[in-house]
């Protein structure tokens, strides 16, 4: 979503962004591809080792707030995937 922002802004004349108008459409595809995958990835192994490690310490030390923070942040990037 921000790399669609980033490159409507690139189109306009009149802005801060005008100086990226120069790069290629299918380099800043390919970049916008790899670091989503990399994104992906790196959160996928991130998550894994929070709920696998760190969730159950959380538990058991009881800091529910930041358990239900988490949960509420899942319960959002349900929400928008759907």
């Amino acid at each position: 979503m921000s790399a669609l922002v980033e490159r409507s802004f690139a189109l306009s004349r009149h802005s801060f962004f005008g100086r990226f108008r120069s790069v290629p459409s299918a380099s800043f595809a390919n970049a916008v591809v790899v670091l989503y995958a990399a994104s992906t990835l790196l959160g996928g192994i991130v998550y894994l080792y929070f709920r696998v490690d760190v969730r159950p310490e959380l538990e058991r030390a009881g800091h529910w707030h930041v358990l239900g923070f988490f949960d509420l942040k899942e319960h959002f990037a349900a929400r928008t995937k759907s």
